[in-house]
């Protein structure tokens, strides 16, 4: 997205992210995280054979419990994934949550300075105002919000698995 003004405003924000990051591809993102933890590929699996058992698990003859919850369980799996530790279930919490939105803040607010820097035209005047934008998106706060936000939902999707 262009920036016209400077500054975007929350539907502009949203329909970026559900233009680069739609929900569908985001959930994908997640089963692969716990495909990772459930599946070895050196098990001598095929991708079929191991996506079959990860999507048709309950159906699947066969199939070890541990694999067949799988997907039953797919947000706690995930959140592990990505290093945070569950600690309760009622209510949802993680013994490392504080250290970890730190970390992915960080990341956050760098990633949106690379991809303004990479998406910025060619050198002129206007390219050092977008690389000094660059730079103040290194430090912002929208950021934040962003992982508070992926973390309420993550939170309640967990809280909505059996036996939360």
């Amino acid at each position: 997205m262009r920036r016209q003004s400077g500054v975007i405003n929350d539907t502009q924000r949203q329909e970026e992210i559900n233009k680069n990051a739609p929900a569908q591809d985001m959930l994908g993102n997640i089963d692969a995280y716990v495909i990772k933890q459930m599946f070895s590929l050196v098990s001598g699996k095929k991708v079929s054979e191991i996506l079959r058992e990860y999507y048709l698990g309950e159906y699947y003859v066969g199939l070890s419990r541990a694999a067949s919850d799988a997907r039953k369980y797919r947000f706690s799996r995930f959140a592990r994934g990505i290093g945070l530790t569950l600690t309760s279930r009622s209510p949802v919490t993680f013994s490392n949550e504080a250290a970890w939105v730190t970390k992915y803040i960080d990341q956050i607010n760098d990633s949106a300075a690379q991809y303004v820097a990479l998406n910025t035209s060619s050198i002129s005047a206007g390219a050092i105002a977008e690389l000094g934008f660059a730079f103040g998106i290194s430090f912002n706060q929208g950021s934040r919000t962003l992982v508070s936000l992926f973390l309420t939902t993550l939170k309640q999707r967990i809280s909505a698995e059996p036996g939360s």
